[in-house]
């Protein structure tokens, strides 16, 4: 809270509110590369979020690269992995990071009109 001044600055009374997250350092890096389960060629520009299974307000996202390939670092612990693409996605509800990680996901299920972004 920001007090009152003197008539001589005109200003009134404010206040604002703000939040932030503090989160541990990251140990660990996790790299996915997300593939068309029909084709088995890398999906580029995929999203990718990991959050962890006690959710907490933090979660780390990113895209997959040309090659369709994506790295995360994070601390250790265990998580969901959501990923999407153009028409699919796919959820694995868990995920144990303790150690550096390489994951290959296969989109294959239709993805839900509730996740529906524009690219």
């Amino acid at each position: 809270m920001f007090p009152k001044q003197g008539p001589e600055l005109g200003h009134e009374e404010a206040c604002h509110s703000f939040a932030f997250a503090i989160v541990r350092q990251a140990e660990h890096a996790v790299t996915v590369e997300v593939l068309a389960k029909d084709t088995a060629t890398p999906i580029k520009g995929a999203r990718l979020r990991l959050r962890p299974r006690r959710y907490t307000g933090s979660s780390y996202m990113t895209r997959t690269d040309q090659g369709g390939v994506a790295r995360l670092n994070v601390p250790g612990g265990v998580y969901q992995l959501y990923v999407w693409g153009d028409q699919y996605e796919k959820v694995v509800p868990r995920v144990k990071v303790d150690r550096d990680l390489a994951i290959q996901i296969e989109l294959s299920e239709p993805l839900g009109s509730w996740r529906q972004f524009p690219h």
